[in-house]
């Protein structure tokens, strides 16, 4: 309907909704991780309470960058725009592994959990630095749409960091 407004005010809506959700989950798994472990382990066994707690401490303060995520992946989405979030998936997965690969050797399991929030952070830059760039709009087969979806980082809620 070319109503852009409304996809500002939407994703405006859903980041708030998402960091809001998002905090209490955080809270819990930094300070209670063992024992939310603990709660789906079928046995007693300190090594996984241990290894899921240290997952947890490690991916969970990186949950603000997957409520991020989950925005931009919508609301590029529903504006039509495939390319850009198969892309940004792409190289989120591929930099996981890459990153999982070299860190693993020096941090054991630890390295694996590392290289997720790598990745995540690398969606929000990918769709930051290139989603508003003319270059990528000119590019695009279907310019109005990805105007529309590009349109969150031209306006207030520019997210800094």
């Amino acid at each position: 309907a070319d109503k852009t407004d409304r996809v500002k005010t939407g994703v405006k809506s859903g980041m708030l909704m998402c960091l809001v959700i998002a905090i209490p989950f955080i809270v819990c798994f930094l300070l209670f991780g063992g024992t939310l472990v603990n709660l789906f382990a079928t046995q007693a066994n300190a090594e996984i309470i241990a290894t899921g707690s240290k997952f947890l401490t490690i991916v969970s303060p990186f949950y603000f960058f997957i409520c991020i995520k989950i925005v931009i992946d919508g609301s590029v989405r529903g504006c039509g725009v495939m390319t850009p979030f198969m892309i940004s998936t792409c190289l989120d997965l591929g930099l996981r592994v890459i990153f999982a690969y070299i860190l693993s050797p020096f941090f054991g399991s630890d390295g694996i959990w590392l290289s997720w929030p790598v990745g995540w952070v690398q969606h929000y830059s990918f769709f930051k630095f290139t989603a508003g760039s003319k270059d990528a709009s000119q590019q695009s087969h279907n310019h109005s749409l990805y105007k529309k979806s590009a349109v969150f980082w031209t306006t207030d809620i520019d997210i800094k960091f």
